[in-house]
């Protein structure tokens, strides 16, 4: 299962712990609020690891960090240890 998908689930879940007295009415407690940040983040995880342009932003956007953190990592080295055969 995906994991964005079983947060979601958790999140909609916690709702049968907010239920008050009254049918159809929540409580205002931390559970309530903690729920709907969990639903609200859920959503938007699901809504970007589902959209292809998203995902290839993301992924462009790592690997470039990547590559310029490694250069910087390799630049700092002292030439003594970098060994070329």
């Amino acid at each position: 299962m995906d994991s964005s998908v079983a947060l979601l689930q958790t999140a909609s879940g916690l709702e049968r712990l907010m239920a008050g007295s009254v049918p159809g009415v929540i409580k205002d407690s931390t559970v309530a609020q903690v729920s709907a940040f969990l639903y609200y983040e859920a959503a938007v995880i699901a809504k970007l690891t589902t959209n292809a342009e998203f995902k290839n932003l993301f992924k462009t956007t790592i690997f470039n960090q990547i590559e310029k953190d490694f250069g910087q990592y390799v630049d700092a080295q002292p030439s003594s240890c970098i060994r070329v055969e």
